[in-house]
């Protein structure tokens, strides 16, 4: 990807900004420098930096002054355009009611659902995440669970992450399968959820049983989260 972006190409601009925002793998987080790459992408008419871009002027986290009017009218440029980067984060805007636009969990889920359709793992995540808690949808867990795992085959590392919290909370299901979610959040670790290393390690600590047990996998992924410098 930074190959891909140092060449100019603005597809591999917004990827390899996406790793730095979230940490995917052994990458830093750097919000900033992602920022920039999405910006990038943009200048250079890509559909997705464009969304990506309109969201750095909404969300704080990246540094630049704050612009929710402009930020909202690029994420909505990018869905109308049939994007499903765009669709997805402008379904992601209605769903939490954000930057000024009305909260509307059913007309939100049409969105995640049209951009699911195009292939976008991280809407196809969503539509699962809307079943499993009734947003938009009747509440069907099994169904929601059925979506997170076609993420999971599409590339989400964060439905994989959604499907072991999901399992491993009696909020949900009726018993926990450990075996199950510990199974998930190794994928999701293993496919670059920076945010599963410490879920997963939580998971095995309230597994009182079986403590001494997990000591050692405890350890490993404490020190994998340490390395790459995650607060939690």
């Amino acid at each position: 990807f930074n190959m891909s972006s140092q060449k100019g190409d603005p597809q591999g601009m917004y990827c390899l900004g996406t790793f730095l925002e979230n940490g995917h793998g052994q990458t830093q987080i750097n919000n900033k420098e992602a920022a920039k790459l999405y910006k990038k992408s943009y200048d250079k008419g890509d559909l997705a930096g464009c969304a990506l871009y309109g969201y750095t002027l909404i969300e704080e986290k990246f540094g630049n002054p704050l612009n929710e009017i402009e930020g909202v009218k690029l994420i909505k440029y990018s869905c109308d355009c049939n994007n499903s980067v765009g669709i997805n984060s402008y379904g992601y805007l209605v769903n939490l009611g954000l930057a000024g636009i009305d909260e509307d969990g059913e007309k939100a889920v049409k969105y995640y659902k049209k951009a699911a359709d195009l292939g976008n793992a991280a809407a196809i995540s969503n539509v699962g995440i809307c079943y499993r808690d009734g947003d938009g949808f009747p509440k069907n867990v099994d169904l929601g669970l059925k979506y997170m795992k076609l993420a999971v085959e599409e590339g989400s590392p964060q439905a994989a992450l959604n499907i072991a919290t999901t399992i491993s909370d009696t909020n949900f299901v009726s018993k926990v399968d450990n075996d199950e979610a510990t199974k998930y959040f190794q994928t999701a670790i293993e496919m670059g959820s920076r945010s599963a290393i410490s879920k997963y390690c939580i998971f095995i600590l309230n597994d009182k049983n079986n403590l001494d047990d997990n000591v050692t996998e405890i350890r490993k992924y404490l020190n994998l989260g340490y390395k790459l410098r995650d607060k939690d």
